[in-house]
């Protein structure tokens, strides 16, 4: 649906005298529908101009003020909310440098109020030019655990394996929605939280290597 609704933007954008207003947080998405940008804050407008200038701008003043960890205080009026975000490597060191090497993981705390029939996760890794570099949900291959998690206070630990993907900066973004919810789709959205980069000093190409991942492929002679 996503594909066709901006195939769709795309089309309608190149007809004449036609203006189309993207309003969004997806980066890549931006860049290739739009050549003009405006960027708000607090209701007011900051910025206005090429496109690729105005993501360039959104992108360094998110990645700024981000970093290993991420907290906020607890809202009682929420059935369902993340409290705390950690990025930890395999011994619990909270950090936010890795080697493509090593696994490192994410660890979320939750309150829960009330179970939420539906609820499930959507975590982004965010490159630094704003392209999705990979995407899960939290029901992706398992029930869906996160209708299971008890009332009060829980721990979510969430393990990026090794050679996962490829050097450089990204940012996680997280979401939580439900389309059981009686009272709305969005349940807590804490959007982007952390920040962390990515090394490869073990591999020939190391840093030089491009694309989206670090996995090293076997080349055998049968």
């Amino acid at each position: 649906f996503q594909k066709k609704a901006i195939g769709k933007m795309q089309d309608v954008s190149k007809g004449e005298g036609r203006t189309v207003l993207f309003v969004s947080h997806n980066m890549g998405s931006i860049r290739s529908l739009c050549n003009r940008g405006v960027l708000l804050e607090n209701g007011r407008v900051k910025a206005d101009g090429e496109v690729n200038a105005i993501c360039d701008m959104y992108l360094n003043d998110s990645l700024e003020t981000l970093g290993a960890v991420w907290k906020r205080d607890l809202n009682p009026q929420k059935d369902f909310q993340v409290t705390r975000v950690e990025l930890k490597d395999k011994s619990g060191e909270i950090k936010s440098q890795f080697s493509c090497e090593e696994e490192f993981h994410i660890l979320l705390t939750v309150n829960v109020k009330k179970r939420i029939p539906g609820i499930y996760g959507y975590l982004q890794f965010t490159k630094a030019d704003g392209v999705a570099a990979w995407i899960s949900d939290s029901n992706d291959l398992v029930m869906n655990k996160l209708e299971t998690l008890p009332i009060g206070k829980s721990k979510i630990d969430i393990v990026v394996p090794k050679r996962t993907l490829a050097s450089g900066s990204y940012s996680v973004y997280l979401n939580f929605t439900s389309q059981q919810n009686l009272f709305g789709v969005d349940i807590d959205s804490p959007l982007d939280v952390c920040v962390f980069n990515l090394t490869d000093d073990y591999s020939l190409r190391g840093d030089r290597r491009g694309g989206y991942l670090s996995t090293l492929l076997d080349w055998n002679f049968i």
